[in-house]
């Protein structure tokens, strides 16, 4: 139960509101993030063709490893992304983790507007509903299950606000019974969308 509080404590404090990322407000430099981690070991990667650079540190959040990923474009803060990695072999239990995390997002902004229980082709959600909580995991683990939840804070849709925040939480799997990744996304639409476009730009030079 303590590692609950903690990550809630995570979500109210460091992500207050949901204008941004780690307590950093969307369109915030790289620098200032750089300044907060100065004497933290981390890697970075700048894609001179896009403008875009990326600064990837780790941590430990509930107790699990977990890498933060800060994404900029043209110098502005517009994705972040909070992942834990889950091994089957440490008997990690990935499908109760999910649960726990989405949980505590709920906690602070409510029921997601997008709630799906990944349920592989050929599972009924009554079969689904009879399968005890180790079968799930191990389905996880295997792929045939993958949940995922989003949740839509501002005035996400029409792209125009320069703090609302899209939350994605969902499963990725490498390897069958091997590793699964619970992976936390926020993104700030508008600043995607303007990424994407001038990406679109700069391949439409390809051909």
């Amino acid at each position: 139960m303590k590692w609950k509080v903690l990550f809630f404590l995570f979500v109210v404090s460091s992500l207050a509101f949901a204008t941004g990322f780690d307590g950093f407000e969307w369109g915030t430099a790289p620098d200032t993030v750089k300044a907060k981690y100065m004497s933290w070991e981390f890697v970075d990667n700048y894609d001179e063709e896009f403008n875009e650079y990326v600064i990837f540190i780790d941590d430990v959040v509930l107790n699990q490893e977990a890498r933060k990923t800060f994404a900029f474009f043209n110098n502005e803060l517009y994705m972040g992304c909070l992942c834990f990695d889950l091994s089957y072999s440490k008997q990690d239990n990935a499908y109760s983790f999910f649960y726990d995390v989405k949980e505590l997002i709920e906690a602070k902004y409510g029921e997601p507007f997008h709630n799906d229980l990944g349920l592989g082709v050929g599972y009924k959600e009554q079969a689904y509903a009879d399968l005890s909580e180790k079968d799930k995991n191990v389905r996880v683990f295997t792929g045939d299950i993958s949940p995922g939840a989003a949740w839509a804070i501002g005035n996400a849709w029409d792209k125009t606000d320069p703090k609302a925040t899209l939350i994605n939480l969902f499963i990725t799997v490498e390897g069958f019974l091997s590793e699964a990744s619970i992976n936390v996304v926020y993104t700030n639409p508008l600043r995607f969308e303007s990424r994407n476009r001038q990406r679109k730009e700069v391949q439409k030079e390809y051909f």
